[in-house]
């Protein structure tokens, strides 16, 4: 997405990280914001959120389910989206697997 990048939703917690260009390129006070549906998420982006939701419904219909049991045995592979260039979305990758191990 680029310069258009502006966060990320996690299928698993329902939630948005909103992200931030930072000089420093790290990660301090993220905005999180829960449920999808929320209305603060209209406010901030009038004109992405019908297509936002519209791909979610795609992604959650064609997808399994998150089964933890699946994923040591590699029958089910998790995805995260970021930017490692600005230390976006690593965190997540590496608290998800730290819980799952």
């Amino acid at each position: 997405m680029g310069k258009t990048f502006r966060g990320v939703y996690s299928l698993l917690s329902d939630e948005v990280i909103l992200f931030e260009v930072s000089t420093e390129k790290l990660i301090s006070d993220v905005e999180v914001i829960k449920g999808i549906d929320n209305p603060r998420l209209d406010e901030l982006f009038p004109l992405e959120m019908e297509q936002l939701r519209m791909e979610i419904e795609l992604v959650k219909g064609a997808s399994n389910e998150w089964n933890l049991d699946e994923f040591p045995a590699g029958e089910l592979t998790p995805v995260f989206f970021g930017s490692a260039i600005n230390n976006f979305g690593v965190r997540e990758i590496l608290d998800a697997l730290i819980n799952w191990a």
